[in-house]
C-alpha cells in the first residue's frame, strides 16, 4: 500500500508561495492541482502532486505543459485510488 501524505491550504499556500486568491484561479485555470474532498467542509491536496507541480516551475515549464501535467496528475490519482479500492475490497 502506498502512503499518501495530505497537505492542508496553509501547508500549500507556504510551500508553493501563493495567496490564497492566487492559488485559486491557477486551479481554475489548470495550471494548480485540484484538492481532494476529506469529508464536511475540509479538503486537503496531494502532497506528490503540488511537489510535482513546484518542480515543473522550477525547470522552467511552460503553462501549456503545467496543464497537461495537471492532467496526467489527476488521471493517476484516480487509477491510483481505483486501484487500491480494488486491493482493499479483494
Amino acid at each position: 500500500m502506498t502512503d499518501v501524505t495530505i497537505l492542508r491550504l496553509p501547508e500549500v499556500l507556504i510551500k508553493s508561495g501563493s495567496k490564497r486568491s492566487t492559488l485559486w484561479q491557477h486551479i481554475k485555470a489548470g495550471l494548480f492541482v485540484p484538492p481532494i474532498k476529506l469529508g464536511g467542509r475540509s479538503s486537503g491536496f496531494i502532497k506528490h502532486e503540488v511537489d510535482a507541480i513546484i518542480a515543473a516551475h522550477a525547470v522552467g515549464m511552460d503553462d501549456k505543459e503545467v496543464k497537461d501535467l495537471v492532467i496526467k496528475l489527476v488521471e493517476k490519482r484516480k487509477e491510483s485510488a481505483s486501484k487500491l479500492l480494488q486491493e482493499l475490497v479483494a
